[in-house]
């Protein structure tokens, strides 16, 4: 905790030390298809598209059924994203957003019998002042990080990370929730605060994988089955409402926020220092059962003498972040350096943690490991605390022409709870930006751990340690207008 505050403190400083000031324009963006309806230009409808296409090689973890057959690697092509976003600002105070988007079509998956597509975000606001917004319907505007609620078109790496999607596809709808917000900027600062319902996660009957931990985050219901002892689940009998915020200050150049997607780099059109903090609350959200027990504990376990849950405790899901971002031009080149870092704790009850696996399109073989499962799949989200470091560098404008080339690293470290080892996961690659964010071409490297042993359940400590690592390698052609 020292060493992240004294980092952020040094960011802080740094303001002092750089006192150049390079006037440039933000032409990184998707401008998008902009239809003017008056004369005046007040009223108008900007239509915006997204299109990222991947193609990877993939180091499978043990025990990974690929097409019948268990396989040590594959490669394969999908589309990751397709965006579809129309924002309509019906005059100076009045906005409506309407965002279509599909994620993770694959060979595999839900391609095949038709595109994965739908709703993604659907709100409008009301401006009263600079100061204040009010907005409801399906949205962003969350918290508890900046990337939370990152731009996918402006990504420095492939995918934001998973740690900051506490509840994703749980409590929400990809990182989307229903629910009222406000927004707005008062001097250098920036905030967001929501209050949203809770979308109901598909209840399970048991915990996935060997029945170690809770590693599908999935809720319970009363036919326990599997579960286990004090290990945390979400509640499906909550009826809470999820508080969110962040609050962000500008010591440089400020951003614009009309949508509350956050870039992640400029390429070196602006000078950027923020300092921020966030939180996510929900009252009672976890469910972590005390006595489960045989509907009749006189006859052994059968169809219709299943394990009930008998009694549980609930406890709230909680959820705080601080974080920095620097993004410094060295030049009237454009060249220049891009950080994120920050410190993150969740808890989300007793033994609590999920797993990320992105276009996974595998299944396990019997006696798979209980902690990561198949593909690529590894502990992304936790009860336990989290630090995170982003960095890129883009090189000098016209040193290929038009286009620019950018190197970018990421490192994740992660102590969760139910899990003896920590998570460490590193990520490296290239950005050739041929038309800024608009048409890139990526290549990145993920190495992430593998672990043996299970994980903490009952009162059953932890056995989980690293075995060993697998990598995988992702190149992603983007094109977004």
């Amino acid at each position: 905790m020292k060493i992240i505050f004294i980092l952020l403190f040094l960011l802080c400083l740094s303001q002092q030390i750089f006192a150049q000031r390079l006037e440039t324009k933000d032409s990184t963006a998707a401008k998008g298809l902009v239809v003017p309806l008056n004369k005046e230009g007040s009223s108008t409808v900007r239509f915006i598209t997204l299109l990222q296409a991947w193609a990877r090689y993939t180091n499978f973890n043990p025990g990974t059924v690929y097409k019948e057959k268990q396989r040590a690697s594959n490669y394969d092509f999908a589309l990751r994203r397709i965006v579809l976003t129309t924002v309509a600002q019906l005059n100076p105070k009045v906005l409506l957003l309407l965002n279509l988007s599909g994620s993770s079509n694959s060979g595999e998956g839900a391609f095949q019998p038709a595109l994965n597509f739908s709703v993604l975000d659907a709100y409008g606001e009301y401006k009263f002042n600079k100061a204040l917004y009010i907005g409801a319907g399906l949205h962003q505007w969350t918290g508890f990080s900046r990337l939370n609620a990152d731009g996918v078109g402006s990504l420095l790496n492939l995918d934001q990370p998973a740690f900051q999607q506490i509840s994703w596809n749980k409590n929400d709808k990809l990182g989307r929730f229903l629910g009222i917000y406000a927004k707005g900027e008062i001097g250098n600062l920036n905030y967001r605060v929501s209050v949203n319902e809770a979308f109901t996660s598909p209840t399970t009957n048991f915990a996935a994988n060997s029945g170690r931990g809770s590693p599908n985050g999935g809720n319970i219901n009363a036919q326990a089955r599997n579960a286990q002892l004090n290990v945390a689940y979400f509640n499906p009998a909550a009826v809470s409402k999820i508080f969110q915020g962040y609050v962000e200050y500008a010591f440089w150049e400020k951003e614009n926020h009309v949508t509350p997607y956050e870039v992640s780099t400029y390429q070196g059109s602006k000078k950027i220092l923020n300092i921020g903090t966030g939180f996510y609350y929900r009252n009672k959200g976890i469910l972590t059962p005390t006595v489960i027990e045989l509907k009749d504990p006189t006859l052994p376990e059968s169809s219709t003498n299943t394990k009930l849950l008998k009694n549980a405790n609930e406890t709230a899901m909680k959820g705080f972040a601080i974080d920095g971002v620097l993004m410094y031009p060295f030049s009237t080149n454009l060249d220049g350096i891009a950080v994120y870092m920050g410190y993150f704790n969740t808890d989300l009850g007793s033994n609590y943690y999920t797993l990320t696996n992105v276009l996974n399109v595998t299944a396990s073989a019997a006696n798979t490991s209980a902690i990561n499962g198949s593909g690529n799949a590894y502990p992304a989200v936790g009860t336990g605390n989290t630090f995170y470091v982003q960095t890129g560098y883009i090189a000098p404008k016209k040193l290929l022409n038009e286009s620019r080339l950018g190197i970018f690293s990421t490192y994740q470290y992660s102590k969760f709870e139910a899990i003896k080892d920590p998570v460490q996961i590193y990520e490296g690659g290239l950005n050739w930006f041929i038309n800024a964010n608009k048409v890139k071409l990526s290549a990145m490297y993920r190495n992430r751990p593998v672990y043996k042993g299970n994980a903490a359940y009952s009162n059953v400590a932890s056995e989980a340690v690293v075995d060993e690592r697998k990598g995988e390698i992702i190149t992603q052609l983007q094109f977004n207008f």
